[in-house]
């Protein structure tokens, strides 16, 4: 739970310090956010047939959203990140729980392992089996 807390301090420092400009491309920041919980309702799915999961994460002002997941992908090993968009140079201070879905298709049976990034080296497994 510190690192969680430790990471949104470290992002809002840079947030609030790439939020101040006088020109609107100056306002939008893409920053990856730690994820802090996962949710997914089968461990077992289907070749080409996506299995969902729910992510949540937190974002450290008003003018937070979700962006988009960005994939690593080692064999059957799949490192997922969550990055927040930032849009506004005036924001409210208020932490933001957010979720949104992932959807994972794998088109080759096998055992995965989807590693969601909730920190510094710290990750949120997650393990299927596709048939």
């Amino acid at each position: 739970m510190n690192v969680t807390i430790k990471n949104i301090v470290v992002l809002m420092i840079l947030t609030v310090g790439n939020g101040c400009g006088g020109d609107d491309d100056n306002c939008i920041s893409d920053v990856v956010v730690p994820v802090d919980t996962v949710e997914v309702s089968v461990n077992s799915g289907l070749v080409n047939e996506p299995v969902n999961v729910a992510v949540n994460f937190t974002v450290m002002n008003g003018c937070g959203a979700f962006n988009k997941f960005i994939e690593t992908r080692q064999g059957n090993v799949i490192t997922v990140a969550v990055e927040a968009r930032f849009t506004g140079c005036i924001c409210t201070m208020v932490l933001q729980e957010l979720s949104a879905d992932y959807s994972f298709i794998a088109n080759t049976p096998g055992d995965y392992e989807l590693r969601f990034s909730s920190g510094n080296n710290q990750f949120i497994s997650v393990l299927l089996t596709i048939n």
